[in-house]
């Protein structure tokens, strides 16, 4: 929050406490004639509040991490650090602290994703010492193993450091520097002019021709505040130096300094620089400078919108799968929304052990779905031998009906010649065992229809068909 907003903002605060305060319990809720209820004053103070609050809103500074350091004893006009695997995000800011032995000449640097820095403040102890602050602000991405330079005079011994920082301003971010150079144990740059905005980062950078085995202890910005020591580096030997970068986060415009205490004394220059906050980022609107801006959940989990509104890279995960078809998905890279992501309609998943159904991802699910499918395969095996065994239709989850042989179907013999085999239409075993006529019977049966056929004929003409009988015809 800018600092007149910032006081407003208060103010109104206070307003709106004591008209809140000023009410008992027997204080009338009424509004006097022409004068507004103390409740309702109350009231709008604080919803002007909130709203001024929250048209004010902004991305916090905030140290992201140490990219990389960089110590070189050998003849050159170039210094580097590569990327480590966590990248550096886009729309963040990366500050570079530099020193080396008093040479003449220009500072610069670059990286591999084209991203432009600037010497911000630079400082020497004559013939002895040389210390630089060079950064790049709302900065492309960068990858592991992508690299940081700094081109500079050939010379035969330097440090470098590489730091990133979030929620500083897109553009215009350096604000002021100072420097300041001695001999002693005391370092410090000297006071800056006063800072333009409240909230500002402050980085100050102390080099000195002393070794690695030195002390250094992260001092006072000269208004009360203390600086955070960042990662420093040096070497050891004749001719060697020390690089002690450190920063401090400032809510009120002042003029800074950096300071630090050196042991054992040592010659030294002491730099320091601010940079301003990020006054858009946060808003909800994308602002100039901003792939994005989603408000109060920029860089939450699942959000492809970065604290510097900026749009996280594809090798960032937004969501991770939580359902045997979903799967992992990465930020695009060109939008602020995770993805959604299923495993592609067909793709097998875990049986639910129904043969009349398919076990497969819709494309759309994240859960496994089990639909109607698998027609003609057996979902109900036959357990006798009248038994008829089902199959799923393909149209219905459920096997059909449980059903048996019709009745006459020929089923297991049972090595009786007196019996037919055959199932009885109403259960899944062998009917009764039909028995099958004898010789006998069936002879007998013969003879009978035989006798019926001559009881119809005369007597005299039934002789000459009789066969002899052994004794006389009787008459009856």
């Amino acid at each position: 929050m800018r600092p007149i907003r910032r006081r407003w903002a208060l103010t109104v605060a206070a307003f709106a406490t004591r008209a809140i305060a000023g009410l008992t319990p027997r204080t009338s809720l009424a509004a006097s004639p022409g004068k507004p209820a103390r409740p309702a004053v109350a009231t709008l103070a604080l919803a002007f509040l909130f709203s001024l609050a929250a048209s004010e809103a902004h991305a916090d500074i905030a140290f992201v991490q140490n990219i990389g350091t960089a110590t070189v004893n050998s003849t050159g006009t170039t210094t580097t650090v590569s990327v480590p695997a966590a990248g550096v995000a886009a729309g963040d800011s990366i500050i570079l602290t530099f020193t080396c032995g008093d040479v003449a000449g220009d500072f610069s640097a670059t990286d591999s994703a084209g991203n432009t820095y600037t010497v911000d403040v630079q400082g020497t102890k004559a013939g002895l010492v040389r210390t630089a602050i060079l950064s790049a602000h709302n900065v492309n991405t960068l990858v592991q193993n992508d690299t940081i330079t700094v081109t500079h005079p050939s010379m035969d011994r330097r440090l470098l450091t590489a730091d990133e920082f979030s929620g500083l301003a897109k553009a215009s971010t350096r604000d002021q520097t100072s420097t300041g150079n001695g001999t002693g144990t005391a370092a410090d740059s000297g006071a800056t002019a006063t800072t333009t905005q409240a909230i500002e980062l402050l980085i100050g950078a102390v080099g000195t021709d002393g070794l690695k085995s030195d002390i250094f202890t992260a001092g006072n910005d000269g208004q009360g505040g203390t600086y955070t020591l960042l990662t420093g580096v040096g070497a050891n030997g004749a001719g060697s130096f020390t690089l002690n970068p450190e920063y401090e986060i400032v809510a009120a415009t002042n003029a800074y300094h950096a300071t630090g205490t050196l042991s054992p004394a040592r010659n030294w220059v002491a730099n320091v620089a601010t940079y301003t906050a990020d006054p858009n980022c946060g808003n909800g609107i994308v602002d100039a400078g901003e792939d994005c801006d989603l408000g109060a959940t920029n860089g939450i989990a699942g959000s492809c919108c970065s604290t510097s509104c900026r749009f996280r890279p594809s090798t960032r995960l937004c969501r991770a799968a939580f359902g045997e078809c979903d799967v992992a998905v990465n930020c695009t890279g060109t939008s602020a929304t995770c993805p959604d992501g299923k495993k592609a309609a067909g793709t097998a998943c875990t049986d639910d052990g129904n043969p009349c159904t398919l076990d497969v991802c819709d494309g759309s699910s994240s859960t496994c779905t089990h639909p109607a499918g698998n027609q003609g395969t057996v979902c109900r095996a036959a357990v006798g031998p009248c038994d008829a065994a089902e199959t799923c239709d393909g149209t219905s989850t459920t096997c059909p009906p449980d059903a048996v042989q019709p009745a006459g179907a020929a089923c297991t013999a049972d090595t009786n010649p007196c019996t037919l085999d055959m199932c009885d239409g109403t259960s899944t075993e062998p009917g009764r065992r039909v028995p099958r006529r004898s010789r006998a019977v069936r002879r007998g049966r013969d003879l009978h229809r035989h006798e019926h056929d001559l009881s119809d004929q005369p007597l005299p003409a039934l002789q000459h068909r009789l066969p002899p009988l052994g004794g006389r015809l009787r008459r009856g």
